[in-house]
Formats: structure tokens, sequence, C-alpha cells
């Protein structure tokens, strides 16, 4: 027997006009969305114990896809959505120092890591303070410096990895998010230019740039939750070798 779903006029209308505003989003838009998923489906199908780390990292993915799936809302609407940016700003320096603290053996190192966490935050208040950072066209001085200590972290991370015999790092999983994090904040910090770039071709170029950085990301997250967790996340010094175990 034949089905017929009925469909109220008004649901209609929001589906019409749901598919016109996707179908005006450039490829790269939807590839990014895309990609936002996929940490998260790795994640279930992953299927494993999850360290500290990996715990943190799926938490930080999450937040970045409800980010997008709130952004997608907003733009829909024509509403602004600055405030986004202060949450993935804050959610994703906070998070990723977190990871980097549980990687770290040495004390000390370890201690700092999390003490930038709220000297960030006390930081970006001070920022927001002086300067309404939310604006259209306002350059976002805090995005920035999380983007410079992130990358120097993470390529710090990478090193460490790179010059360990011990390990291969394809298939440890800090070395992805590692990987991904210094390729969307190494690669983004020029964004902050973007504000002198306000309603030139030029912007618009930087802007699919950052977007493709996005996608870096995601796909170097998602190769992190495929990969095997190890029995603990940090760093142990082996036979004058740091060791990850």
């Amino acid at each position: 027997m034949n089905t017929i779903i009925y469909f109220p006029h008004i649901f209609r209308a929001v589906f019409e006009k749901l598919a016109a505003f996707l179908a005006q989003a450039p490829g790269i838009i939807h590839i990014s969305w895309i990609s936002s998923f996929l940490p998260l489906a790795a994640a279930t199908r992953a299927g494993r114990l999850f360290t500290r780390g990996k715990q943190a990292l799926l938490l930080l993915c999450l937040i970045d896809m409800l980010c997008e799936i709130t952004a997608l809302g907003y733009a829909f609407f024509r509403e602004p959505n600055g405030w986004l940016i202060h949450v993935l700003t804050l959610s994703e320096f906070s998070l990723l120092m977190l990871i980097f603290s549980y990687w770290e053996a040495n004390p000390n190192r370890r201690k700092y890591l999390r003490w930038s966490i709220p000297v960030f935050w006390a930081v970006w208040l001070l920022i927001n303070l002086a300067v309404n950072e939310s604006a259209p066209g306002q350059l976002n001085y805090s995005r920035a410096i999380a983007a410079i200590i992130l990358a120097l972290i993470a390529g710090y991370m990478l090193y460490r990895l790179a010059v360990n015999p011990l390990i291969v790092p394809s298939r440890d999983y800090r070395f992805w998010v590692a990987l991904g994090a210094l390729l969307y904040f190494g690669g983004n910090i020029f964004i902050f230019a973007q504000g002198f770039l306000a309603n030139s071709p030029v912007q618009a170029l930087v802007w699919q740039f950052h977007v493709g950085f996005n996608i870096l990301r995601n796909l170097a997250f998602t190769a992190a939750m495929l990969c095997r967790s190890p029995r603990e996340d940090r760093m142990e010094t082996v036979a004058g070798a740091e060791r990850l175990v």
C-alpha cells in the first residue's frame, strides 16, 4: 500500500528556503560542514576506551560541531554571530592546552600549560573590556594570541614525536592532534589581518584559506580518533629519549 506523507505548507516553505540558502554556499563550505561531523563519527566507530587526552579531544570536536550548526542557523536568519568566535577561541585554547598538559611528564611544564588557561581567559577579558572583538571588521586580538601560542606548542610536540625513534608517529593519535592544531592555528595566524581587508576581493580569498585549514584540522582529528589509544597520555623519558606510552 502506498503511503502519502503530507507536509504542512509552512514546513515545506522552510525546507525550500533552507535548500535555496544551502545552494548559495560555495562547495568548500559544504565540505567543511561535513568534515566537522567526521571526528565524532570516527570516535563512535573506534569503540575503544579513551585516555583523558582523547576524551578532551572528543569534547572539543563536539563543541566545534555545535558551533558549526549554530553558525549555519545564524547565517540563515542573517543574524550576527560574533559571539561564537569567543566560544571557539576559549574552548579551543582551554581544551588543547589541557590535552598538551596530559602529554607532559615534567611536572613544572605541565603546571605551566595548565596555568596558561586562566591567564589567557584573563587576557581575553581585558581585551574585550577595551574593544568589542565581536564587532564587524574588528581585529580579533585574543584569537591571534591563542593561534600563535597553540601553533608554537603544537610544533614543539610534533618535534618531540619526530625525534623519538621508539614510536611510529602516524599511528599515534598525539601526532594527528598536534598536526591538526599546527595546520589550523599556524595557517590561520594571518587571518588576523582580515580586518584590514574588509570589503575587498582579497578578504574572500583569505576566508577560503581559513575554511580549507578547518577541513584539514577536522581530517587530522578524525585520524586521531581512529588511532589506537596509548596506555596513558604522558610522555616518559627512557634511555635518554622521550618515549610516548
